[in-house]
């Protein structure tokens, strides 16, 4: 996409290199095209003044030349030198008239939005504070029903307290901070059906496998819901751009018979020093 948009602009872009050091005398024609020359001079003196290479110069000149050469047949005459890229972006104009946002067709709108839907959209998200036990059944419910009880009487101070002691009555405990979507996960069914305001610590523990949890719901995320009223301006515009990237790189390929490389004359160029050796 981002040589279409070069062509857009009829400008010169990628990473720059080193500016070209060949003779800006040179008249040495290196391609010809539908009806007009490309010198060694020309490609010298793109490339000095946009940071390219010779190819990238000799590429950029050959497609200014066929859409100057459209131009004309359209109506768009550059009697100037001066006036041939006023009159490439009035072509363009006219091409892009040809693209409207409005001129989409709905379907494609519609195909467009269901691509990207899952981009944009985003599930709730809950964030917990977990207090894990693990260890002998007994000793872990009895230490999980304690730290329960102290979580709603002052749960930083709980926290820290557990995160200062990983063990109490010899089983292990841990503090764990997690950010869950929905799902059949005994603790994040236990977040999803929490209908307190965070922060709160869950009335119940969780028995997840091998561990007693204490949840604490610290906050909730919103879902993101994409609707397609919401967004359709911004998918016609864009769908609209690709369209005129598809017609200009449709109509630079069809006109494509017109340029004539001289790979005689190029070499010749390479040798008297007029170019750089593009392989280099």
């Amino acid at each position: 996409m981002l040589r279409i948009v070069c062509c857009l602009g009829v400008i010169a872009c990628g990473q720059p290199e080193a500016p070209v050091q060949v003779d800006p005398r040179s008249g040495q024609v290196v391609a010809r095209v539908d009806g007009e020359t490309v010198t060694a001079g020309d490609v010298e003196a793109l490339a000095t003044a946009e940071g390219l290479s010779a190819q990238e110069a000799l590429d950029t000149l050959e497609r200014e030349a066929l859409l100057v050469a459209e131009a004309r047949r359209r109506g768009v005459v550059p009697d100037e030198d001066a006036q041939r890229r006023l009159a490439v972006r009035a072509l363009l104009d006219r091409m892009a008239a040809e693209s409207r946002p409005e001129d989409i067709p709905a379907e494609e709108v519609e195909v467009s939005f269901e691509a990207g839907r899952a981009q944009g959209e985003r599930p709730e998200i809950r964030q917990a504070t977990l207090l894990a036990v693990r260890g002998d059944a007994l000793v872990a419910r009895r230490v999980a029903r304690r730290l329960l009880s102290e979580m709603r009487e002052d749960a930083d101070a709980t926290i820290a307290s557990v995160r200062s002691e990983p063990q109490r009555d010899g089983v292990e405990t841990t503090v764990e901070e997690v950010e869950l979507n929905e799902s059949e996960a005994p603790v994040a069914a236990a977040l999803f059906a929490a209908r307190c305001a965070p922060p709160c610590v869950l009335p119940e523990i969780v028995d997840d496998q091998d561990r007693l949890v204490v949840v604490q719901l610290r906050g909730v995320t919103a879902p993101v819901r994409l609707r397609l009223e919401d967004v359709e301006d911004e998918i016609r515009r864009q769908l609209a751009i690709a369209a005129r990237a598809r017609a200009l790189e449709e109509f630079l390929a069809s006109k494509r018979e017109g340029v004539t490389l001289d790979e005689d004359a190029v070499a010749r160029a390479v040798q008297d020093g007029a170019l750089p050796d593009p392989e280099r």
